[in-house]
């Protein structure tokens, strides 16, 4: 008997203590535990799941983050691929993709006056321009915070600015542009830049427009991410100039005969051969 009471009396203690313990956290005016409901937000987050693996969006093979693209022809769409898939359609009339080449050029002799800018009557101060074999005309794009906005294009115009110079005539339908920039867009005072560049690569200036803009004229922030992407650019960039015929025999311009007005001159400073070269002499 004196044993059971001592039980009871155990019993009677304890729930007393826990009675006290819940008299000492805070309620609120229902008489609840407010810190108790709450506790289950206190506990350490999960860990965030690894990001998903890019893959081959033809055959589903994973891919690593340097990897070919290929342009859908017909609705002008950009899709992933690895090596082999890329190589299948490296050549034109491969089927109805086309794989974006990764060279840049740049003519240093072929300057983008005001006067030019003006003629193609773009609001903006960057833009790249695309052949697209689809509507059989050159179109115009230009980046901004809502993404790249297409313009109606004067082709006379640029065919006697812009077009008429030897990025132009390098320039492969769909998969590649010329980017351009006027002198002066941003916040310092630069001169005018043409480069011919794969085409993804003005996507990828689209999608660091709209994530960086603010504001009106952008911001400051915005302008420094567009100066890199443009120095980037520049440091890849292999050079292209036209030249009398008669002063060099590398090349002349696809589809003119020998002798004609105009020749591609690749610099050598680089060591780079003509991009259409496959490895022969230039």
């Amino acid at each position: 008997m004196t044993g059971g009471g001592g039980g009871r009396g155990s019993i009677a203690a304890s729930a007393s203590e826990r009675g006290a313990d819940r008299a000492r956290e805070p309620t609120n005016r229902y008489g609840l535990a407010g810190l108790s409901g709450l506790r289950r937000f206190l506990a350490e987050p999960s860990a965030a799941p690894p990001p998903a693996r890019e893959v081959c969006e033809l055959c589903a093979t994973p891919v690593p983050p340097e990897h070919p693209h290929l342009v859908h022809v017909a609705d002008r769409r950009m899709v992933c691929a690895c090596g082999p898939c890329g190589f299948l359609f490296s050549n034109p009339g491969a089927g109805e993709y086309r794989r974006i080449p990764d060279r840049v050029l740049v003519d240093p002799d072929h300057a983008v006056s005001d006067a030019v800018w003006d003629a193609l009557k773009i609001p903006v101060g960057i833009a790249f321009f695309l052949r697209n074999s689809v509507r059989g005309t050159v179109v115009a794009c230009y980046p901004g915070p809502a993404g790249a906005t297409e313009s109606e294009l004067e082709l006379e115009a640029f065919a006697a600015g812009i077009g008429a110079g030897p990025l132009a005539a390098e320039l492969e339908p769909d998969v590649e542009a010329l980017l351009v920039r006027r002198a002066g867009a941003g916040r310092t005072a630069g001169e005018a830049e043409c480069l011919l560049v794969p085409v993804d690569a003005c996507y990828r200036l689209v999608g660091l427009v709209r994530r960086r803009w603010r504001g009106f004229d952008g911001g400051s922030e915005a302008w420094e991410a567009i100066d890199g992407f443009f120095a980037e650019l520049r440091e890849r960039a292999v050079e292209i100039r036209a030249v009398p015929a008669a002063a060099t025999a590398r090349g002349t311009a696809p589809g003119t005969a020998p002798g004609t007005a105009v020749g591609w001159l690749y610099s050598e400073q680089t060591g780079a051969k003509p991009p259409h070269c496959d490895g022969g002499e230039g």
